[in-house]
This record gives structure tokens, C-alpha cells and sequence, in this order.
């Protein structure tokens, strides 16, 4: 696979990951509304991208086993909604095992496909 290849399919799933998202912001206070207008760009250290890269593959891993389950039970929403919860607290278990916080993966996920500077920082670690 190309480099290019790679990195589209790794946004393809950070995009993926703003499902889970929601259930990981349950964990943590979210912050007040004009904090998230203001919240455009952040800084992260190489160590924690790298974390990040990490954490995310488990993360997405995650998810392609509970989405194959989901789809099995495509015609029974409870047990979807259950597959679904039972995702999100593996999801959630894996990044707070992680050396990075639920919140740094939150607003790592959330900025990147955004943030050209991070999505640079991302894709050095993904070469």
C-alpha cells in the first residue's frame, strides 16, 4: 500500500472514531460551550501522537469486531444498542489503559481531520 493509501484509510477511521467519541465524552466533563468555539488548533508533543497512532489502531480494531457483530444483528435494534454500549467500554477501556487521556484522544480525534498541522504531525508518525 501506498503512503497516500494509508493515510486516507487512517482519516477513514478517525472519522469512524467520532462515533465513539460521544460515549468517551460521557467519561469527562465536557468543556463550556465557548471553550469548544475557541478550541481550533492544539499542541501536541511527538510522544503523544505516537500514543495517539497507537491507541486509535486498538481502538479501530475494536470497532471492526463489534460493527461485524452489529451487522449480524441488523434487524434487532436492543441488541444493537447493546453491541454498540459494549464497543464504546472496550473503546473507552483501551485509551484509558493508554499513557494518553480520554480528553487528549477526544480532542485529538475531533481535530484532526480539521487541523492541517496536526494531521502533518500524524501522518510523520504514520511513515
Amino acid at each position: 500500500m501506498t503512503r497516500k493509501t494509508n493515510y486516507l484509510m487512517a482519516m477513514g477511521a478517525i472519522a469512524s472514531l467520532a462515533i465513539a467519541a460521544p460515549a468517551f465524552s460521557q467519561q469527562t466533563p465536557p468543556p463550556p460551550a465557548y471553550e469548544q468555539q475557541q478550541v481550533q488548533s492544539i499542541t501536541v508533543s511527538d510522544d503523544t501522537m505516537k500514543e495517539f497512532v497507537k491507541v486509535q489502531q486498538k481502538v479501530v480494531s475494536v470497532q471492526q469486531v463489534y460493527q461485524s457483530e452489529a451487522k449480524k444483528a441488523a434487524d434487532d435494534p436492543a441488541k444493537i444498542a447493546a453491541i454498540s454500549q459494549k464497543a464504546n467500554e472496550e473503546a473507552t477501556k483501551v485509551v484509558e489503559e493508554s499513557p494518553i487521556t480520554v480528553e487528549q484522544y477526544n480532542k485529538i480525534v475531533m481535530l484532526l481531520p480539521r487541523d492541517q498541522k496536526l494531521q502533518q504531525q500524524y501522518q510523520k508518525v504514520l511513515d
